[in-house]
């Protein structure tokens, strides 16, 4: 099920409330007052083909360029687009 993170607050007895908006109701029926388990992690864009082809061309460019090992060139370029 996806959703988004809507808003998150403190109740009265010092528990944390946190309020979800998905697109259907259908899983949820029948869970309140129960005790679940919930895993949220933050969904990110893949990277374009172009983008990839264009660190591919830097990784193998780089090292020529500055006389550096492919390793060290990698880890620098990802420092500096990531």
């Amino acid at each position: 099920m996806n959703g988004r993170l809507k808003d998150i607050s403190r109740s009265f007895d010092g528990k944390l409330r946190v309020m979800f908006e998905v697109d259907s109701i259908d899983e949820l029926r029948g869970m309140e007052d129960k005790d679940i388990t919930l895993t949220i992690t933050r969904t990110s864009r893949k990277r374009s083909l172009n983008a990839n082809a264009y660190f591919h061309v830097l990784h193998h460019t780089f090292p020529y360029l500055f006389n550096n090992e492919a390793l060290s060139t990698s880890i620098t370029i990802i420092l500096l687009f990531a």
